[in-house]
């Protein structure tokens, strides 16, 4: 038999139908070769207006080759936005042996961070009456692996988010955020945030409620500023009923405000 020796891509980052993908993301591709740059291009096409960004591969100061892997930087990739990518067969080859490309609009596909929003007036009710996060809402399970963040179905008017470090007759360690979509309040007087809380169990757990202006909207948080509103949540005692809270923000063109729930092994805590 011979040899087959047209590359063929076996990685690809962001991979097919990433959705919250960074603007600032560099494009990557792995070979079953190793390859060098050709004279066809990558074609990084927006799927809202259906224009697209045109990288030749041999001339592009963007494509860079080490071994097997190219990569593509310096993209103008759109907030809240759908894309395709195409890569002619000619873009990279081995020894003269051109690569398979990608010529359909499926093979290859992402989404980026939502844009932001100017405000938020979330109940819940219609993301948790079939049990699922809120849009663009996102949470982050830093410690612990049973417990986070969930819908509650409630009552008919009164669904809600909730968690608990208690499950099963056993107190759990946890480490919990519940992070809004992201907020442009520039153009906002006096924002704030506000919600209802109800707390059962209130020893030995905490709430935060923070924002941040540097988080990046994916990963850990931890690795991002948040300031603390310091909104006097947490007691001993159960509240024993829904209690109003609020607290000012600054107004940022960038923001994100989080819920962030710990709970430790000794006693556990419900709070919605």
């Amino acid at each position: 038999p011979v040899p087959n020796f047209d590359p063929t891509i076996i990685y690809k980052y962001p991979a097919d139908n990433s959705t919250n993908v960074p603007t600032n993301t560099t494009l990557k591709m792995a070979f079953d070769h190793h390859v060098s740059k050709g004279a066809g291009y990558i074609h990084v096409v927006n799927e809202s207006n259906g224009t697209a960004q045109n990288i030749q591969a041999s001339t592009s100061s963007n494509v860079t080759v080490l071994n097997d892997t190219a990569t593509i930087s310096g993209l103008s990739l759109a907030l809240g936005t759908s894309y395709h990518i195409l890569v002619d067969s000619t873009a990279f080859d081995t020894a003269g042996y051109h690569t398979y490309g990608i010529y359909d609009t499926t093979s290859w596909n992402f989404s980026t961070l939502p844009a932001p929003i100017t405000s938020i007036n979330e109940t819940f009710d219609a993301s948790c009456a079939t049990g699922n996060m809120p849009l663009n809402w996102s949470r982050r399970n830093m410690i612990g692996t049973g417990q986070f963040w969930g819908c509650s179905l409630g009552t008919a008017s009164n669904k809600n988010m909730y968690i608990t470090g208690y499950v099963g007759g056993v107190y759990y360690a946890n480490e919990d955020w519940l992070i809004t979509p992201p907020l442009d309040l520039s153009a906002a007087i006096n924002p704030i945030v506000f919600f209802r809380g109800y707390q059962r169990y209130g020893v030995d757990q905490h709430l935060d409620v923070m924002y941040s202006t540097n988080y990046s909207g994916v990963g850990d948080p931890n690795l991002a500023t948040w300031t603390n509103l310091n909104i006097a949540i947490n007691s001993p005692a159960d509240t024993g009923t829904w209690v109003n809270y609020s607290a000012p923000l600054p107004t940022s063109s960038s923001m994100y405000v989080t819920f962030k729930y710990t709970s430790s092994t000794t006693i556990g805590a419900l709070v919605r």
